[in-house]
């Protein structure tokens, strides 16, 4: 038995999801999926070796629809996701009658984006008013947290992922750190406070650090079906003053200008580096007080990331919390505690060939 989740179909549907649909998994050399915190909905790519014509054939084009169908033998489990293609990229001749190139896909709720817009004035929970929002685009679960903040919002014909982004940053008055985001299981929308206070449902750990090539481990059973075996580890930046200062990690104050009164105002997030001014508005007719607060939070997120790469599981979500364990060469105590413990887990690279699957996870505390 294969102990390995592969990509089982991979479907293009064409006449936008309508027609009959085309398996051409066989033809399927690379496929990358991409789900983080900080994008709305899911997007990705995926390389073909093309000896059927299928470009011209079907055709495919930004007409269509994509089913992706991952099944894990591991657990006899699987997971089906839907796509709208947006298009095709770097088409090249190989030898004989081949080609190879690239389709690009996105979640369908970003091109019903485009297509909507909402003129309505908003008041109450932000969980009630993104799911109101959402339920114009979207027929998916919405798995979002009960919060009873006061918040409200004005829309003047805007489309709803740019509405949903304005009530983050000024509806609320008293939350200032809710996030939308779609991963396998469906669309969220959460608070950061509430994410990091999540139990640990996940546990992964560098259990071999010798080097070993990637053809060894996929050969060796015992790697193959370990899920939760860190292969690798990297941190891509440790610490940045400069960009700190201009995110607000640090501390910052926020301006705002009410020009019909000529009166200025100052929202501070109260710290050592409060002085530091990133934001000045010439309008305070919106809700400024959290603006701070929240890009502090986000950006410190984003800046304590660090990046393993393991087996892939698609059980592991983004908004999960994982127990990581960092052994270390020497297995010393200072080397694993800045690297171990509780993480969130903030985005995840899905990446499949037609033998494999392995996850970067992109994770915080």
């Amino acid at each position: 038995m294969n102990n390995s989740t592969i990509i089982k179909n991979f479907c293009i549907v064409p006449e936008n999801g309508q027609g009959k649909a085309w398996d051409i998994v066989q033809s399927l050399q690379y496929c990358f999926i991409n789900e983080s915190l900080f994008n709305f909905h899911l997007l990705g790519f995926a390389t073909i070796i093309d000896t059927n014509n299928w470009l011209e054939k079907l055709p495919i084009n930004s007409n269509c629809w994509l089913n992706i169908k991952i099944h894990s033998n591991i657990n006899n489990s699987e997971m089906e996701l839907t796509f709208h293609i947006t298009g095709i990229s770097d088409i090249q001749r190989l030898q004989g009658n081949k080609k190879q190139y690239n389709i690009q896909f996105v979640s369908e709720e970003a091109i019903q984006n485009f297509n909507v817009r909402i003129s309505k004035g908003y008041a109450g929970a932000s969980t009630s008013i993104v799911r109101d929002i959402l339920s114009k685009i979207t027929q998916k679960s919405i798995l979002i947290s009960k919060a009873n903040d006061d918040a409200k919002i004005l829309s003047p014909n805007m489309h709803p992922y740019k509405l949903i982004d304005m009530l983050n940053l000024y509806g609320s008055k008293n939350c200032y750190d809710f996030i939308l985001w779609e991963n396998f299981r469906g669309l969220n929308y959460h608070r950061v406070t509430e994410l990091l206070n999540r139990k640990i449902i996940h546990n992964i750990a560098e259990k071999d650090i010798q080097a070993i090539t990637e053809k060894e481990i996929y050969n060796n059973p015992d790697y193959i079906s370990d899920t939760n075996n860190i292969t690798n580890y990297y941190q891509p930046e440790n610490e940045d003053l400069i960009q700190q200062l201009k995110t607000g990690v640090l501390g910052s104050s926020t301006y705002t200008y009410n020009s019909l009164n000529g009166m200025p105002y100052k929202y501070e997030v109260n710290n050592s580096k409060k002085n530091n001014i990133i934001y000045h508005f010439n309008e305070d007719t919106l809700n400024y007080k959290n603006y701070g607060s929240r890009h502090k939070i986000l950006n410190q997120m984003i800046d304590n990331e660090l990046l393993v790469v393991t087996f892939g599981d698609f059980e592991r979500c983004t908004g999960d919390m994982c127990y990581v364990e960092i052994n270390g060469a020497a297995k010393q105590a200072e080397y694993t505690s800045s690297l171990s413990g509780n993480f969130l887990i903030m985005r995840i690279e899905h990446e499949f060939t037609p033998i494999s699957y392995k996850q970067t996870l992109g994770l915080t505390r």
